[in-house]
């Protein structure tokens, strides 16, 4: 029964998809900053951390104290190829400062590049996307060791209504830790 549901789920967004307006992203001929030849520029300023950090090393014993702040410089390259698609490269990094602990600062840059073609209410798109940096990836890993994220988002979105729409997408992600890292 879920299966047949499913099934018609699906034929339904298909035919939709195929016989209505478009889906789009927010146009950047209308909410980017700057315009320079056929690109959209929209520069980005973030101040996400800021103040003391009362234990730097996740460590259980004698903790470490430091004043922190992170600043993300970035910017936003947009190019809109006629009304049937649109190039973006997103870019970014960044800045992390520790006053004490210079061994903890860091530059981290990241870069994605994002291509959307439309097709009525179907668009289909894909993003490869690089980051290198030596924040912790999650609460299990203590250490900020450098580390190189490859990944690709490639996959679909159909508007089924207008505030309604469904994405099938696929994700490949590749994290390479640097080789010359030890730790105990």
């Amino acid at each position: 029964m879920a299966s047949r549901l499913l099934l018609v789920v699906l034929c339904l967004t298909a035919f939709s998809a195929l016989s209505f307006g478009q889906v789009r992203s927010e146009d950047p001929r209308t909410a980017s900053r700057m315009h320079v030849g056929p690109f959209y520029l929209t520069p980005t300023v973030t101040l996400s951390e800021f103040g003391l950090d009362t234990n730097v090393f996740n460590a259980a014993g004698e903790r470490k104290k430091d004043f922190t702040f992170t600043v993300t410089p970035g910017l936003i390259t947009a190019m809109p190829i006629a009304r049937r698609g649109l190039l973006r490269l997103s870019t970014r990094g960044d800045l992390v400062y520790y006053k004490a602990f210079a061994s903890e600062r860091s530059i981290n840059p990241q870069a994605a590049l994002r291509g959307e073609l439309y097709f009525n209410r179907l668009t289909l798109f894909a993003e490869p996307a690089y980051l290198r940096t030596r924040q912790r990836p999650s609460f299990e890993i203590d250490l900020r060791s450098r580390r190189v994220e490859q990944g690709t988002l490639a996959g679909a979105e159909a508007r089924v209504f207008p505030k309604l729409s469904v994405e099938l997408s696929v994700r490949h992600l590749r994290t390479t830790f640097d080789a010359d890292e030890f730790f105990l």
